[in-house]
């Protein structure tokens, strides 16, 4: 027999790494709203997320990036 909770479930899973997960988070919370996921449904969701590597460039120090901040950092071109 067809299990919905299940199937949101599974479909928010094969999302991580092709969605970004805001997204997915977002569409949980929408399942949640129409009753269809629980709190803990929600935790298991976030859980997913926790342990991942930030992709945010905020988050790496500066010393690996190399991005201009002023004009003196800036090379002029003649």
């Amino acid at each position: 027999m067809f299990n919905l909770h299940d199937y949101i479930m599974k479909m928010l899973s094969g999302m991580v790494g092709n969605y970004p997960d805001w997204q997915i988070m977002e569409y949980a919370l929408n399942w949640y709203s129409k009753g269809k996921l629980t709190e803990e449904d929600l935790a298991e969701v976030e859980a997913w997320f926790e342990n991942q590597i930030p992709t945010n460039t905020d988050q790496i120090p500066n010393s690996e990036v190399d991005i201009p901040n002023s004009e003196e950092d800036t090379p002029i071109e003649e």
